[in-house]
Formats: C-alpha cells, sequence, structure tokens
C-alpha cells in the first residue's frame, strides 16, 4: 500500500482550516482522510521544511492569527493572516493559488460630495471577473478559489470601510487615506489632497515568471515575464494538481515591464507599466528575479548556460543563499512559456532537417541561417555568406588589422576563426584541389561546432499555430465598464472580436 501526505488549506466562514491531509492507495482501492493535529508529528506532516517554518510563523502571531479547531481537525488560519503570507509560503501551507488577475480600483467624484464613489474589480485580459469577497481573502470564480494577497487585501478592506462610512465625512477621508497608503508607492504625492485625488488605478500581482529569449548582437538576451498562477476547476492542494498559469498583463505591457526590469539596479516590489497600472512583485520571487538581473549582464557563454539550464542555475544558486526548499520553490514560481519552450531545446551538435519531400542542393548540410559561438560571441550567418566573410578575414590577417565585422559583431581574426569558419563553408565554394594520388585518403573532417538547438516546424504533426481563444455567438457580449452610450452593431462586432 502506497500513502502520500500533504497540507490542504479549505475555506471556512471565519478564514481557512488548514489540514493534514492523507491519501492511501492498495492495488484495488483509494481512501482520502484527515489526520488529527495531534498525530501530524508521528505522520511527517508538514512534510517539507519550509511548511514547518511557515506553520510555526503563522502561530507565532497569537491565536487570534492561527490556532488549533476545536477537534482537532486543523489549524484555523485568520483572512487577515492568510492574506499576508507570500506565494511561497502559501503554496507551502496548501493554500489555493494566489489570484492570478489584476484588481481595477476607481473613484468617482470628491469626498463629500453626493456622487461620491469607489468601486474595484477583479480583471482577466480586460474582462470582469465574476466573484464575491464580501472582507474574505479569497475569491471563487468558475469553480476556482483563489487567495487574495495582502497587497490586493488591504485596498478591498478599506472599500468596504469606504462602503461602510457613507454619509460620514470625517471617517470616509480617514478611509479613503487609507486606501491611498495601501496602494503602490509612488502613486499620490504625500503633499496631495485626500479629498481631492480620483483613483484609477489597476494592479496586478506576480506569483511567477517565464522568459521570453531572443538574439541581439551576437548574444542570448533574455527578460522576466510577469505571470500568475492559478489551479484547475476543483483541484485543491493535492500533490498531483496540475497548475495552470496565465499572463498578467499584454505583450505591449510586459515589454516595458521588461525595459524597467533591465534598467534598475535591483528588483523592486513594484513596477509601474503606464498610467494607472502596476505590477507588483510577490516576495516568494524576488531572489530569483535577482538572479535573473545578474545573468542578463553576464558574458554571452554564461547567458547561454542560464537559457538552456535555467532550472539547474536558480536551483544551485538559491541553494548557496541557503534556501533549502529552492528546488520545490523553482517548480512553483519559474514557467518555461511559450516564448521560451516552442523554440528553445538545448545545446547540440548541428543537424540537417530530415524534410524528403523538399528539393534540396546535393551535399549542402547547412541550414540557411545558423549560429556559432567565436570568441565568445554568438554570431547568425547564412551559408552563402561564409566565403565572402573568409575573405575578409584572411585580408584583414595579411593587412594587420585588428579586427574585422561579421554581421555586426566585432571579431579579431585569428587563425583559429578562420579554421573555424571553414568548417562552415558550403560544399559547392570549396576550393578546388590540385592534382595528386587519387587513393589519397581524404582527411578527417573536424568536429562541428556545438550550435542553440530550436525546435521547428516543418511537420504538421509537430507544430500547431497557437490563435487566441474568441467569443462565440452565444457568449454575450460584455460592454467596456463605464461606457453608458448604446455600442452599434459594427461596434459590437469589434468589441466581440476583441474579447
Amino acid at each position: 500500500m502506497s500513502s502520500k501526505r500533504w497540507l490542504e488549506a479549505k475555506q471556512v466562514d471565519d478564514g481557512f482550516l488548514v489540514q493534514g491531509m492523507q491519501e492511501s492507495r492498495s492495488l484495488f482501492s483509494k481512501k482520502t482522510e484527515c489526520i488529527d493535529v495531534s498525530k501530524w508529528e508521528n505522520s511527517g506532516i508538514p512534510q517539507s521544511l519550509a511548511a514547518r517554518v511557515a506553520l510555526r510563523r503563522v502561530k507565532e502571531q497569537g491565536p487570534e492569527s492561527a490556532h488549533v479547531r476545536d477537534g482537532g481537525e486543523g489549524y484555523w488560519i485568520s483572512h487577515d493572516t492568510a492574506a499576508s503570507l507570500d506565494s511561497q509560503e502559501a503554496r507551502d501551507l496548501g493554500f489555493p493559488p494566489t489570484i492570478p488577475f489584476s484588481l481595477d480600483v476607481q473613484s468617482r467624484g470628491y469626498v463629500g460630495s453626493d456622487d461620491f464613489k469607489v468601486w474595484t474589480n477583479f480583471l482577466h485580459h480586460g474582462r470582469i471577473v465574476q466573484g464575491k469577497v464580501d472582507g474574505a481573502a479569497f475569491l471563487q470564480s468558475d469553480g476556482k478559489l483563489f487567495r487574495i494577497p495582502q497587497s490586493l487585501f488591504s485596498i478591498l478592506q478599506h472599500e468596504k470601510r469606504i462602503k461602510a462610512a457613507q454619509g460620514d465625512r470625517d471617517e470616509l477621508l480617514a478611509a479613503f487615506a487609507g486606501m491611498r497608503e495601501a496602494l503602490p508607492d509612488g502613486l499620490i504625492g504625500k503633499d496631495v489632497d485626500v479629498s481631492k485625488t480620483i483613483l484609477s488605478v489597476r494592479i496586478a500581482h506576480a506569483t511567477a515568471f517565464g522568459l521570453n529569449v531572443q538574439f541581439r548582437d551576437g548574444s542570448p538576451e533574455f527578460d522576466p515575464i510577469p505571470l500568475g498562477v492559478s489551479a484547475k476547476a476543483g483541484g485543491g492542494a493535492h500533490p498531483d494538481q496540475i497548475p495552470e498559469t496565465s499572463y498578467l498583463v499584454p505583450p505591449v505591457q510586459a515589454e516595458v515591464f521588461a525595459d524597467s526590469f533591465r534598467d534598475d539596479s535591483k528588483v523592486r516590489s513594484t513596477y509601474l507599466i503606464e498610467s494607472g497600472v502596476y505590477v507588483f512583485v510577490d516576495p516568494a520571487i524576488r531572489p530569483a528575479l535577482e538572479i535573473v538581473r545578474k545573468k542578463q549582464k553576464s558574458d554571452p557563454v554564461e547567458k547561454m548556460d542560464f537559457v538552456v539550464n535555467t532550472r539547474r542555475v536558480l536551483n544551485d544558486l538559491l541553494n548557496e543563499q541557503g534556501d533549502d526548499d529552492a528546488q520545490a520553490e523553482i517548480e512553483g514560481m519559474f514557467v518555461e512559456t511559450v516564448e521560451y519552450s516552442d523554440r528553445i531545446s538545448g545545446i547540440g551538435e548541428w543537424q540537417p532537417p530530415n524534410v524528403p519531400y523538399l528539393e534540396k542542393e546535393e551535399n549542402n548540410w547547412l541550414p540557411e541561417r545558423f549560429s556559432i559561438v567565436l570568441q565568445d560571441k554568438l554570431i547568425t550567418l547564412q551559408s552563402e555568406e561564409v566565403p565572402g566573410f573568409l575573405d575578409k578575414i584572411s585580408g584583414a590577417r595579411e593587412t594587420g588589422c585588428k579586427t574585422v565585422d561579421i554581421n555586426g559583431v566585432e571579431i579579431e581574426p585569428t587563425e583559429e576563426v578562420q579554421q573555424t569558419l571553414e568548417r562552415y563553408r558550403p560544399r559547392e565554394a570549396m576550393p578546388d584541389k590540385p592534382d595528386g594520388d587519387k587513393n589519397e585518403k581524404e582527411p578527417p573532417r573536424p568536429k562541428r561546432i556545438r550550435v542553440l538547438q530550436a525546435k521547428e516546424n516543418f511537420d504538421l504533426l509537430s507544430y500547431v499555430s497557437s490563435r487566441g481563444r474568441r467569443l462565440s455567438e452565444e457568449t454575450p457580449l460584455q460592454s467596456p465598464g463605464g461606457m453608458k452610450s448604446q455600442l452599434r452593431e459594427h461596434q459590437e462586432q469589434g468589441v466581440a472580436w476583441l474579447q
């Protein structure tokens, strides 16, 4: 008989209940049961060191934050305490995934005016997410349960306080000022009159990241992509549950995030994407992002190693920083996005693609474009360019030039570089051999240099065009929030296409 044990946080009326679960399997049956808190230690619950540390930190906050539920069925944890956990602590304790949606905060009128109003909505790809919060640290939507982190929970708490203070200007001012303080740093100046402030803010909470890998100036370059992680409907915290990831911001805003990330000297908690749009970086992923930031400034060979072995490098460096559970944490925080995994497959010797149904010239083993590393610089070439560059290098060596330009990359014209490029000279461009002994054995061909391997899409079976999901005719159209006018037919078609 085999068994699995894990922690699972369930929603209760006044908070969350963290329970120790055990699943026992035999040949013909499966049994899942809740383990009494008094038996956790003997049962090895929690199993990970990180989970034990997180549970101890929560208990140290006092019984109003966490205590053993009557009957020993688990630990009760308040909404405030659940929200204060970072994404990794929440995962370790079996909480639902941190919400992968943006929080949109809007206000109308000034404090004390008749039309003053504050409202919030969770948005996913610009569409309102249906669900109810009512002061709790979770949102249930479309059959899935999400934990609301402190960065968003505090704003929702102040919104609740504002609604309860209608008619009391002093209380409204205090509640509105509290909401302003809960917003990202620098959003509103400290000298601004709170009563004359109108809010229009959107905040996304990043709990994971991917990498967008490209090649610039002969070197691999990569930028982080902020992501949210959720679970499939009805998934719970079972160890076999496969998480789903979602993009927090559109591609244009992701590029702004990448540029701001690259320009900063350290990883910040909050990034301004555009006017009123912010990305909050969860504390749990900041150490890994700091490694990404340092690798961005490393040499091409080190960058290449990081691109191909991202998980291993992150795991090794986080372990050096004293994180014993780094491997488990990386599984939750780093995601191989389509920008990464659809193309990058490893490093190895180049092999010509096997496409027998296409006409091709005999003995031409080079692809149209290929990449090689010369003097720690990655260079992309076309096969027909090689003879010209070889002549250029030979001329530079004869005239004593110190560098030559190869497709925008400066290279020293050494004998080693010339020999390396000679291996990539197309066969039809090989110099004629002088007449000699026909029985003379041809010298062995030098081993080809290892290059970056990328997946191809020559065969339909290995390539499927990725198209965004569009609304069906049966799906009701949702007009943009705040719009009062009636859309015309052609406008409805445009909005439906965007949604």
